[in-house]
Formats: structure tokens, C-alpha cells, sequence
């Protein structure tokens, strides 16, 4: 299995109430990483995409998807910023032995990668998540590796 867990990019910032949150677009900055991102991952083998409904992370998945036309995101709400770790292990149970990409949130990834820790995941450092970011994960023949992508480092403009 792999997969690709990345973070949404820079948004704009929230407003009050948790559907103005959930419908926050990307900042200008963001829009970059988006970019860049589409850039890193169009020629990665992905087959599926799997996205949070909130728009940053599906707009951080446009590019990608304008890139590679042939994949569909899919929204799940599974991957909302505030949704169990239960409910997102669930969800990676249900993956197919495909390259995978799922996008959420700063509080669901870095649990996420902990949890494959637990499992026998070996890392230098606590995971780490910043905008924009993504992780690629892999499990074959009972053995876990994992590499950290940072970010595009943009100004906030």
C-alpha cells in the first residue's frame, strides 16, 4: 500500500462558526502550494483521491486533479478537521492496494501517522505537518517506511 496523506494548503483565515470554517477558500499563498503540489504528485502513480468536503482541501486538490484527469476526487467526510481517528482508520481498511491520496487536516494526519508509528513505523522526529505538506507512506511485506514532502515555502501575499 501506498499513500499519500497531505495537508490542505494555506487558507484564508476562519471566520466564526464551524460551516463559515468548513467553506474557508485558500489564500493567494496557498493557492501556490496547490500548485506546486499538483507539480510533485501528477507523475506519482496516484489512482485514487480522497479529500475532506471542507473547500480548502478541495481546492488544494484541484490543480492535481486538472493535471491528472483521469482521477476523481472523492469527498469524505471521514477526513473533516474533528472527525475520529476511528472513523479515518476505517477508511484506510477500505483502501484497495492502490497509490492513494487523502487530503485533511492538521489535527487528523499527524494522529494518522502516529497511529502507523504504533504499528511499527519508524520515525527520526514527531510527525510533522505544516500547511501543505504531504507524507507518502508505505506498508509492503509487513514492513512500514515513510518520507516527509515538505511544503512549497511561499510569503503570505
Amino acid at each position: 500500500m501506498i499513500l499519500y496523506l497531505l495537508r490542505h494548503a494555506i487558507a484564508r483565515p476562519a471566520g466564526s462558526g464551524p460551516d463559515q470554517d468548513r467553506d474557508r477558500p485558500l489564500a493567494p499563498a496557498g493557492q501556490q502550494q496547490a500548485q506546486a503540489v499538483a507539480t510533485a504528485l501528477r507523475d506519482a502513480g496516484i489512482r485514487r483521491v480522497l479529500s475532506s468536503p471542507a473547500l480548502r482541501c478541495l481546492e488544494t486538490l484541484a490543480p492535481l486533479a486538472e493535471a491528472c484527469p483521469d482521477v476523481v476526487i472523492e469527498r469524505d467526510p471521514r477526513l473533516l478537521e474533528g472527525a475520529s481517528l476511528h472513523g479515518l482508520l476505517d477508511l484506510v481498511k477500505e483502501l484497495r492496494d492502490e497509490p492513494t491520496l487523502l487530503c485533511s487536516h492538521g489535527d487528523l494526519i499527524p494522529e494518522l501517522i502516529e497511529h502507523f508509528r504504533r504499528s511499527g513505523l519508524r520515525l527520526a522526529s514527531p510527525p510533522r505537518c505544516q500547511t501543505g505538506s504531504t507524507w507518502r507512506v508505505e506498508h509492503r511485506h509487513g514492513t512500514w517506511s515513510a518520507r516527509y514532502l515538505p511544503a512549497l515555502d511561499v510569503p503570505d501575499v
